[in-house]
Protein backbone atom coordinates (compact mmCIF):
# COMPACT_ATOMS: atom_id res chain seq x y z
CA UNK A 1 0.00 0.00 0.00
CA UNK A 2 1.29 3.38 -1.06
CA UNK A 3 1.66 6.04 1.84
CA UNK A 4 -0.21 9.11 1.30
CA UNK A 5 -0.20 12.25 3.68
CA UNK A 6 -3.55 11.36 4.46
CA UNK A 7 -2.89 7.72 4.73
CA UNK A 8 0.08 8.40 7.29
CA UNK A 9 -1.90 11.09 9.46
CA UNK A 10 -4.18 8.60 10.13
CA UNK A 11 -1.59 6.13 11.39
CA UNK A 12 -0.96 8.64 14.07
CA UNK A 13 -2.11 9.41 17.50
CA UNK A 14 -5.87 10.31 17.45
CA UNK A 15 -5.39 12.47 19.89
CA UNK A 16 -2.16 14.96 18.50
CA UNK A 17 -2.39 18.35 17.10
CA UNK A 18 0.10 20.34 15.75
CA UNK A 19 0.38 24.08 16.40
CA UNK A 20 2.97 26.20 14.03
CA UNK A 21 4.20 29.39 15.22
CA UNK A 22 4.27 31.88 12.31
CA UNK A 23 4.54 34.58 13.66
CA UNK A 24 8.29 35.48 14.14
CA UNK A 25 9.61 39.25 12.43
CA UNK A 26 13.18 37.19 10.40
CA UNK A 27 14.66 40.75 10.26
CA UNK A 28 18.11 38.57 9.72
CA UNK A 29 16.70 38.19 6.02
CA UNK A 30 16.05 41.95 5.41
CA UNK A 31 15.15 43.10 3.00
CA UNK A 32 13.19 40.23 1.48
CA UNK A 33 11.71 39.65 5.37
CA UNK A 34 9.93 42.35 6.34
CA UNK A 35 6.76 42.88 8.62
CA UNK A 36 4.24 41.97 6.05
CA UNK A 37 6.64 39.08 4.27
CA UNK A 38 8.78 37.63 7.01
CA UNK A 39 10.85 34.67 6.68
CA UNK A 40 8.17 31.77 7.34
CA UNK A 41 6.67 33.34 4.43
CA UNK A 42 9.84 33.38 1.60
CA UNK A 43 11.04 30.67 -0.27
CA UNK A 44 14.47 30.03 1.27
CA UNK A 45 15.12 26.68 2.08
CA UNK A 46 13.73 25.51 -0.97
CA UNK A 47 11.92 26.97 -3.49
CA UNK A 48 8.17 26.67 -1.60
CA UNK A 49 7.91 29.22 1.13
CA UNK A 50 9.53 27.75 4.45
CA UNK A 51 5.37 27.83 6.20
CA UNK A 52 4.02 25.83 3.41
CA UNK A 53 6.88 23.57 3.80
CA UNK A 54 5.89 22.93 7.61
CA UNK A 55 2.39 22.33 7.18
CA UNK A 56 3.14 19.93 4.53
CA UNK A 57 5.41 18.56 7.18
CA UNK A 58 2.53 18.50 9.54
CA UNK A 59 0.22 16.73 7.13
CA UNK A 60 2.34 13.51 7.63
CA UNK A 61 1.33 13.75 10.74
CA UNK A 62 -2.29 14.89 11.29
CA UNK A 63 -4.97 15.25 9.10
CA UNK A 64 -5.60 19.41 7.91
CA UNK A 65 -8.99 19.85 10.99
CA UNK A 66 -5.97 19.16 13.57
CA UNK A 67 -3.23 22.04 12.39
CA UNK A 68 -3.04 25.09 14.04
CA UNK A 69 -1.45 28.20 12.72
CA UNK A 70 -0.64 30.97 15.40
CA UNK A 71 0.23 34.48 13.86
CA UNK A 72 -0.37 38.13 14.50
CA UNK A 73 -3.19 40.15 12.73
CA UNK A 74 -0.65 41.87 10.25
CA UNK A 75 0.28 38.54 8.79
CA UNK A 76 -3.70 36.73 8.99
CA UNK A 77 -4.03 38.11 5.35
CA UNK A 78 -1.12 36.48 3.92
CA UNK A 79 -1.06 33.51 5.49
CA UNK A 80 -4.51 32.51 4.47
CA UNK A 81 -4.11 33.30 0.88
CA UNK A 82 -0.74 31.68 0.83
CA UNK A 83 -1.93 27.84 3.16
CA UNK A 84 -5.41 27.30 0.90
CA UNK A 85 -5.04 23.80 2.10
CA UNK A 86 -6.09 24.25 5.68
CA UNK A 87 -10.20 24.61 6.89
CA UNK A 88 -10.93 28.20 8.09
CA UNK A 89 -10.36 27.14 11.70
CA UNK A 90 -6.63 26.18 11.48
CA UNK A 91 -6.22 29.84 11.86
CA UNK A 92 -5.59 31.37 14.89
CA UNK A 93 -5.10 35.20 14.66
CA UNK A 94 -3.21 36.76 17.56
CA UNK A 95 -4.37 39.93 19.13
CA UNK A 96 -1.75 41.41 20.63
CA UNK A 97 2.24 40.47 20.11
CA UNK A 98 3.24 38.63 23.72
CA UNK A 99 5.49 36.03 22.80
CA UNK A 100 5.11 32.15 22.86
CA UNK A 101 4.03 31.03 26.08
CA UNK A 102 0.88 33.26 25.32
CA UNK A 103 0.78 31.85 21.91
CA UNK A 104 0.86 28.10 23.04
CA UNK A 105 -1.27 28.46 26.32
CA UNK A 106 -3.97 29.77 24.21
CA UNK A 107 -4.19 26.82 21.65
CA UNK A 108 -3.38 24.48 24.79
CA UNK A 109 -6.19 25.89 26.11
CA UNK A 110 -8.54 25.91 23.08
CA UNK A 111 -7.26 22.52 22.26
CA UNK A 112 -8.25 21.17 26.03
CA UNK A 113 -11.63 22.12 25.26
CA UNK A 114 -11.70 20.36 22.42
CA UNK A 115 -10.56 17.29 23.29
CA UNK A 116 -9.59 16.99 27.27
CA UNK A 117 -6.83 14.06 25.47
CA UNK A 118 -5.26 16.39 23.46
CA UNK A 119 -1.55 15.67 22.73
CA UNK A 120 -0.07 19.25 21.28
CA UNK A 121 3.46 19.62 18.96
CA UNK A 122 4.61 22.68 18.76
CA UNK A 123 6.33 23.55 15.40
CA UNK A 124 8.05 26.62 14.01
CA UNK A 125 7.30 27.83 10.53
CA UNK A 126 11.04 28.31 9.59
CA UNK A 127 12.66 25.26 10.03
CA UNK A 128 14.50 22.63 7.97
CA UNK A 129 13.85 18.77 8.57
CA UNK A 130 15.26 15.57 6.85
CA UNK A 131 14.70 13.35 6.57
CA UNK A 132 11.43 13.55 6.92
CA UNK A 133 10.19 10.17 7.53
CA UNK A 134 12.72 10.28 10.96
CA UNK A 135 10.55 13.22 12.12
CA UNK A 136 7.35 11.63 11.40
CA UNK A 137 8.59 8.28 13.35
CA UNK A 138 9.98 10.07 16.12
CA UNK A 139 7.22 12.31 16.73
CA UNK A 140 4.45 9.19 16.56
CA UNK A 141 6.88 7.63 19.28
CA UNK A 142 6.69 10.51 21.59
CA UNK A 143 3.25 10.49 20.91
CA UNK A 144 2.54 7.43 22.64
CA UNK A 145 4.90 7.90 25.51
CA UNK A 146 3.35 11.77 26.63
CA UNK A 147 0.10 9.71 26.54
CA UNK A 148 0.58 7.64 29.10
CA UNK A 149 2.97 10.07 31.11
CA UNK A 150 3.08 13.64 32.52
CA UNK A 151 6.52 14.88 31.02
CA UNK A 152 6.86 17.88 28.85
CA UNK A 153 9.43 16.99 26.05
CA UNK A 154 11.72 19.12 24.34
CA UNK A 155 13.18 17.61 20.73
CA UNK A 156 17.21 18.34 21.38
CA UNK A 157 19.46 18.08 18.35
CA UNK A 158 23.15 16.82 18.51
CA UNK A 159 24.96 19.85 17.71
CA UNK A 160 27.69 20.02 14.58
CA UNK A 161 29.25 23.04 15.03
CA UNK A 162 30.18 25.79 17.65
CA UNK A 163 26.91 28.17 17.04
CA UNK A 164 26.27 31.28 19.24
CA UNK A 165 22.54 31.60 17.50
CA UNK A 166 21.12 28.70 19.29
CA UNK A 167 19.95 27.92 22.92
CA UNK A 168 21.51 24.95 24.41
CA UNK A 169 20.16 22.10 27.07
CA UNK A 170 22.19 20.80 29.61
CA UNK A 171 21.37 16.77 29.30
CA UNK A 172 20.88 14.87 32.69
CA UNK A 173 20.11 11.60 33.86
CA UNK A 174 18.77 9.18 31.02
CA UNK A 175 15.57 8.18 31.24
CA UNK A 176 14.38 5.05 30.41
CA UNK A 177 12.04 5.01 27.08
CA UNK A 178 10.05 2.89 24.59
CA UNK A 179 11.09 2.71 20.93
CA UNK A 180 14.57 2.66 21.13
CA UNK A 181 14.60 6.59 21.35
CA UNK A 182 16.85 8.83 23.71
CA UNK A 183 15.30 10.53 26.71
CA UNK A 184 16.64 12.68 28.93
CA UNK A 185 16.03 14.66 32.10
CA UNK A 186 16.28 18.20 31.48
CA UNK A 187 19.02 20.10 34.15
CA UNK A 188 19.03 23.59 32.13
CA UNK A 189 18.39 25.74 29.57
CA UNK A 190 20.88 28.05 28.49
CA UNK A 191 19.66 30.79 26.04
CA UNK A 192 22.28 32.11 22.64
CA UNK A 193 25.81 31.54 24.64
CA UNK A 194 29.29 33.86 23.42
CA UNK A 195 31.15 31.06 21.53
CA UNK A 196 33.84 30.31 24.67
CA UNK A 197 30.63 29.07 26.90
CA UNK A 198 29.70 27.25 23.54
CA UNK A 199 33.08 25.31 23.32
CA UNK A 200 32.47 24.39 27.47
CA UNK A 201 29.04 23.20 26.50
CA UNK A 202 29.88 20.96 23.44
CA UNK A 203 32.76 19.51 25.77
CA UNK A 204 30.41 18.77 28.29
CA UNK A 205 27.42 17.28 25.93
CA UNK A 206 25.21 20.06 25.99
CA UNK A 207 22.20 19.72 23.22
CA UNK A 208 20.65 22.27 21.02
CA UNK A 209 17.40 23.11 21.73
CA UNK A 210 15.31 22.56 18.55
CA UNK A 211 12.44 24.51 19.94
CA UNK A 212 9.96 21.52 19.25
CA UNK A 213 7.68 20.71 21.97
CA UNK A 214 5.15 18.05 22.57
CA UNK A 215 2.97 17.61 25.87
CA UNK A 216 -0.40 17.11 26.76
CA UNK A 217 -2.65 20.06 26.44
CA UNK A 218 -3.96 19.76 30.12
CA UNK A 219 -0.59 18.80 31.56
CA UNK A 220 1.08 21.98 29.73
CA UNK A 221 -1.98 24.01 31.71
CA UNK A 222 -1.33 22.45 34.84
CA UNK A 223 2.29 23.21 34.63
CA UNK A 224 1.24 27.29 33.85
CA UNK A 225 -1.21 27.27 37.28
CA UNK A 226 1.74 25.98 39.22
CA UNK A 227 4.68 28.05 37.95
CA UNK A 228 3.61 30.80 36.00
CA UNK A 229 1.34 32.89 37.84
CA UNK A 230 1.89 36.03 35.16
CA UNK A 231 -0.36 33.92 32.92
CA UNK A 232 -2.59 31.76 35.10
CA UNK A 233 -3.58 34.87 36.99
CA UNK A 234 -5.67 35.67 33.36
CA UNK A 235 -6.68 31.77 32.45
CA UNK A 236 -10.34 32.86 33.35
CA UNK A 237 -10.45 35.24 30.19
CA UNK A 238 -10.11 32.36 27.89
CA UNK A 239 -12.33 30.07 29.83
CA UNK A 240 -14.67 33.37 29.47
CA UNK A 241 -13.83 33.43 26.16
CA UNK A 242 -12.07 36.63 25.98
CA UNK A 243 -8.64 36.17 24.46
CA UNK A 244 -8.50 39.66 23.99
CA UNK A 245 -8.50 40.49 27.31
CA UNK A 246 -6.48 37.78 28.24
CA UNK A 247 -3.63 38.97 25.75
CA UNK A 248 -4.09 42.24 27.18
CA UNK A 249 -3.23 40.98 30.95
CA UNK A 250 -0.21 39.39 30.34
CA UNK A 251 3.84 40.07 30.16
CA UNK A 252 5.65 39.12 26.71
CA UNK A 253 7.80 36.47 27.52
CA UNK A 254 8.78 32.88 25.66
CA UNK A 255 7.68 29.79 26.86
CA UNK A 256 10.85 28.59 27.40
CA UNK A 257 11.47 31.31 30.07
CA UNK A 258 8.07 31.69 30.85
CA UNK A 259 7.11 27.13 31.68
CA UNK A 260 10.24 25.23 30.40
CA UNK A 261 12.64 26.69 32.75
CA UNK A 262 10.89 26.54 35.37
CA UNK A 263 9.70 23.49 35.50
CA UNK A 264 10.03 19.87 36.81
CA UNK A 265 8.32 18.03 34.51
CA UNK A 266 10.62 18.64 31.37
CA UNK A 267 12.35 16.26 29.34
CA UNK A 268 14.46 16.44 26.17
CA UNK A 269 14.16 13.40 23.07
CA UNK A 270 17.44 13.55 21.15
CA UNK A 271 16.63 13.61 17.66
CA UNK A 272 17.84 11.06 14.95
CA UNK A 273 16.82 13.77 11.92
CA UNK A 274 19.03 16.67 10.26
CA UNK A 275 17.27 19.90 11.84
CA UNK A 276 18.36 23.45 10.40
CA UNK A 277 17.07 26.86 12.22
CA UNK A 278 18.30 28.74 9.16
CA UNK A 279 18.67 32.72 10.32
CA UNK A 280 20.68 34.37 8.31
CA UNK A 281 21.58 34.49 4.38
CA UNK A 282 24.83 33.23 5.28
CA UNK A 283 23.19 29.99 6.85
CA UNK A 284 21.79 28.83 3.36
CA UNK A 285 24.97 27.60 2.63
CA UNK A 286 24.02 24.72 4.79
CA UNK A 287 20.72 23.96 3.30
CA UNK A 288 20.97 25.19 -0.35
CA UNK A 289 22.16 23.53 -3.87
CA UNK A 290 25.21 25.63 -5.07
CA UNK A 291 26.40 26.22 -8.29
CA UNK A 292 29.68 25.06 -9.60
CA UNK A 293 31.86 27.86 -7.92
CA UNK A 294 29.83 27.77 -4.54
CA UNK A 295 27.22 30.20 -5.28
CA UNK A 296 23.17 30.28 -4.04
CA UNK A 297 21.01 31.55 -6.88
CA UNK A 298 17.42 32.60 -6.20
CA UNK A 299 15.56 34.40 -8.78
CA UNK A 300 16.53 35.57 -11.90
CA UNK A 301 20.36 36.06 -11.46
CA UNK A 302 22.99 35.86 -13.60
CA UNK A 303 27.03 35.78 -12.52
CA UNK A 304 30.29 36.09 -13.91
CA UNK A 305 33.96 35.45 -12.41
CA UNK A 306 31.88 35.39 -9.09
CA UNK A 307 32.14 32.47 -6.09
CA UNK A 308 30.87 31.86 -2.68
CA UNK A 309 28.45 34.16 -2.55
CA UNK A 310 24.37 34.76 -2.14
CA UNK A 311 21.91 36.43 -4.75
CA UNK A 312 18.73 37.15 -4.38
CA UNK A 313 16.20 38.77 -6.51
CA UNK A 314 12.41 38.55 -6.63
CA UNK A 315 11.55 40.38 -8.93
CA UNK A 316 14.85 42.26 -12.09
CA UNK A 317 17.72 40.38 -13.46
CA UNK A 318 20.22 40.52 -11.01
CA UNK A 319 23.65 40.58 -12.53
CA UNK A 320 27.01 40.21 -10.57
CA UNK A 321 30.76 40.44 -12.14
CA UNK A 322 34.17 39.39 -10.19
CA UNK A 323 32.73 38.85 -6.83
CA UNK A 324 33.15 36.54 -3.92
CA UNK A 325 31.70 36.51 -0.63
CA UNK A 326 29.09 38.85 -0.73
CA UNK A 327 25.33 38.51 -0.06
CA UNK A 328 23.50 40.41 -2.59
CA UNK A 329 19.41 40.73 -2.32
CA UNK A 330 17.16 42.80 -4.01
CA UNK A 331 13.02 42.94 -2.97
CA UNK A 332 11.10 45.82 -3.94
CA UNK A 333 12.78 48.66 -4.20
CA UNK A 334 15.43 48.15 -1.78
CA UNK A 335 18.83 46.49 -2.70
CA UNK A 336 21.49 45.33 0.06
CA UNK A 337 24.72 44.69 -1.14
CA UNK A 338 26.99 42.63 2.23
CA UNK A 339 29.68 40.55 3.14
CA UNK A 340 28.81 36.75 4.28
CA UNK A 341 29.99 37.66 7.53
CA UNK A 342 28.61 41.26 7.99
CA UNK A 343 25.22 39.49 6.96
CA UNK A 344 24.87 37.35 10.02
CA UNK A 345 24.34 40.65 12.31
CA UNK A 346 21.88 42.91 10.12
CA UNK A 347 19.82 43.91 13.22
CA UNK A 348 22.50 46.43 14.11
CA UNK A 349 22.50 47.90 9.94
CA UNK A 350 18.64 47.81 10.67
CA UNK A 351 18.97 49.49 14.04
CA UNK A 352 21.16 52.41 12.45
CA UNK A 353 19.00 52.90 9.32
CA UNK A 354 15.94 53.39 11.66
CA UNK A 355 17.63 56.00 13.83
CA UNK A 356 18.67 57.78 10.81
CA UNK A 357 16.89 60.07 8.90
CA UNK A 358 16.51 57.69 5.74
CA UNK A 359 14.81 55.23 7.24
CA UNK A 360 13.59 52.37 5.42
CA UNK A 361 10.91 49.53 5.52
CA UNK A 362 11.65 46.75 8.13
Amino acid sequence: MVQTKETLASDMNKHLYVTILAGGAGTRFWPASRKGKPKQLLPLATSRPMLLETVDRALKLVPAERIRIIAGVHLQESIEELVTILPPESFKIEPLVRGTAAALTWASWELHQLDPQAIILSLHADHVINPEERFVDLIGHVASIAETGDSIFTISINPNREETGYGYIEPGRRLESKGGIEIFEVNSFNEKPDLDTVRKYLNNGYLWNSGIFLWKAGDFLDEINAVTPEISDSLYHLEADKPVDFYKNIPVMTVDEGILERSNRVATVLADFEWDDIGTWSSLDRVRKKDENGNILMGDCKVLDTSNSVVYSEDVTFVAHGVKDLVLVQSGDIVLATTKELATDLKTLLAHLSSSDNQVDS
